[in-house]
């Protein structure tokens, strides 16, 4: 319950003690939610605003934390979590898709790291996905956004792990973006094309079960140290990872444009769609376009070789490669 517009609700000022003592559970919430709709028809969107994507699942991580109440890995760090520990998540953007996962990332400000907070407890026990709860956002958020669920599915789908069945819900969430991410993004009041991207959100974090890789490596020290927006990031460096890994992904790329639908079934065929889906919603083209200087690559790469993230990626990675590309990204240059 971490969303701005939730904070001073009454709805939730109300329920917030109830449901930190373990008195509200899930169930009860969800008959709660119901009985609100059928008695007030639709003007509940303050107290339905309950999960911010990752930043809700941080917050009440950190919460816990401080209150020594987690039991888990924290880096090896050994933490305690309560027995009735419970969370139902209504997710109010279209990209993070932190209500089917079971993490979180908090930035830690000694070193300007992001770290991993994984429990199996964090998996929400309900999900209530409402398309109207994301009509406000607005076109910039909602294409930052979607171009993370993008991205989940895209590394997914590149990552050299075996995984069948998330290769699948990746493909399928990419078609999702394709079709009703601009639509979203020109028409906020879309409700068919937002529902459609809480699904593809979903699916892209179900799918990075296989991995992810160096577009969020790269993505990671630019928010930890510049306070960068994480989607919007990773949509500005899609393309140059993309023509970094080509020749390890590129009949991939192949089958992945042909499921698509795409003119041109081919790698390059793929990287003009992203090229021209970011230039559609108003991606900036560059991490210089950011705030990301070229002073800036030689401090990140060693933070972007030690991401989680690197070990997903189709080639592997060296903090040198990490340098150039960051340049590459920096200065608009898709040769590897």
């Amino acid at each position: 319950m971490t969303d701005a517009g939730t904070l001073w609700s009454q709805s939730i000022t109300a329920l917030a003690p109830e449901i930190r003592a373990g008195r509200l559970s899930p169930v009860t919430l969800l008959d709660t939610y119901l009985e609100r709709i059928q008695r007030f028809d639709g003007q509940l969107a303050a107290f339905v605003h309950l999960a911010d994507g990752a930043h809700a699942a941080a917050v009440e991580a950190e919460a816990e934390i401080r209150a020594g109440n987690w039991r888990g890995p924290l880096h090896g760090i050994p933490i305690a979590v309560k027995d009735n520990y419970t969370t139902a998540d209504m997710p109010t953007t279209a990209g993070t898709g932190s209500e089917v996962g079971r993490a979180s990332v908090i930035t830690d400000l000694s070193d300007h790291t992001k770290k991993i907070i994984f429990h199996p407890k964090m998996l929400p026990a309900i999900v209530i996905e409402d398309p109207e709860l994301t009509v406000g956002l607005p076109a910039p958020v909602t294409a930052a956004t979607g171009m993370d669920a993008l991205s989940h599915c895209l590394e997914a789908w590149c990552s050299p792990f075996y995984h069948p069945m998330a290769e699948g819900v990746a493909a399928e969430g990419m078609r999702l973006v394709r079709n009703w991410l601009p639509t979203a993004v020109k028409d906020g009041a879309n409700v068919e094309a937002r529902a459609h991207m809480l699904v593809a959100s979903s699916m892209g974090a179900t799918a990075f079960q296989k991995g992810l890789g160096a577009m969020h490596s790269l993505s990671h020290p630019c928010g930890a140290n510049l306070n960068t927006h994480h989607g919007l990031t990773n949509a500005v460096v899609m393309p140059y990872v993309l023509a970094w890994n080509r020749r390890a992904i590129e009949d991939k790329m192949v089958r992945l444009a042909a499921y698509l639908g795409l003119q041109r079934q081919s790698f390059d065929g793929f990287l003009d769609w992203v090229l021209q889906l970011r230039a559609d919603i108003g991606i900036p083209g560059t991490l210089a376009d950011i705030g990301v200087r070229e002073e800036h690559a030689a401090v990140f790469a060693p933070q972007a070789l030690a991401d989680p993230s690197t070990g997903g990626n189709p080639l592997a990675m060296t903090e040198d490669d990490y340098r150039r590309l960051y340049l590459n990204c920096i200065r608009g240059d898709l040769a590897r």
